[in-house]
């Protein structure tokens, strides 16, 4: 066997042949390597870029404001029947309508009226269910209408039960004014006068005069 080795010899073609195998395996795995590092690459950079849509997106995203609460009519006026005059101001146009209110313990219905009799809403609300109906082609906001006449009649206690601050509420109240308040500033403004209440809502930019009906 060592002699058959020792008589080997490598011809200049083999020799050429070899080298250039070797050059070869060589070129393969660097490409391989360089292939397999740009792979990571790509996707590092990848990644990268969905972390800061993600980031982007959670900043873009609009914090949705509070929806106004509607509270139970067994918290509210002792039963009664209440007549009174709103008056709508906005951009500066304004509208009058009778309001007739019913508060009993179980349920509340509440009753808008043209100043020539026409009914223009008719609502009713038990604490679980609010059923209303118009009765023109005037469409109003009748929740939102709900929900600001109980913010203003209510008593404190019951405010504060249901517009807490985990929720989003900003309350401040005395005996001449209640501020409703989100993280976007006031909402509400409740204004009690002798001559009756003024409420501005801040948001949609309008004033509502409420009266006592004689």
């Amino acid at each position: 066997m060592s002699v058959f080795m020792d008589n080997l010899t490598f011809s200049p073609i083999h020799s050429v042949y070899l080298g250039s195998k070797n050059r070869y395996i060589e070129s393969c795995y660097f490409r391989k390597r360089s292939n397999y590092e740009g792979s990571l690459l790509v996707k590092l950079i990848t990644y990268c870029l969905l972390l800061f849509l993600c980031a982007c997106s959670s900043f873009l995203k609009p914090v949705l404001e509070p929806e106004l609460v509607l509270l139970p009519p067994i918290e509210g006026p002792l039963p009664s029947v209440l007549k009174q005059v709103l008056t709508i101001k906005q951009n500066e146009k304004e509208a009058s309508f009778i309001v007739v209110s019913r508060f009993e313990a179980e349920r509340l219905k509440l009753v808008v009226f043209q100043a020539t009799g026409q009914t223009l809403l008719s609502l009713e609300y038990d604490g679980e269910e609010l059923k209303y109906k118009e009765g023109s082609s005037i469409s109003l906001p009748s929740e939102e209408m709900l929900a600001i006449m109980q913010f203003t009649l209510w008593s404190d206690s019951s405010i504060k039960q249901h517009y807490l601050l985990d929720n989003g509420w900003i309350l401040m109240m005395n005996s001449e004014q209640r501020v409703l308040s989100t993280h976007l500033g006031p909402l509400l403004t409740v204004h009690y006068k002798d001559n009756g209440v003024a409420i501005e809502h801040h948001r949609h930019h309008y004033q509502l005069l409420i009266h006592k009906l004689k």
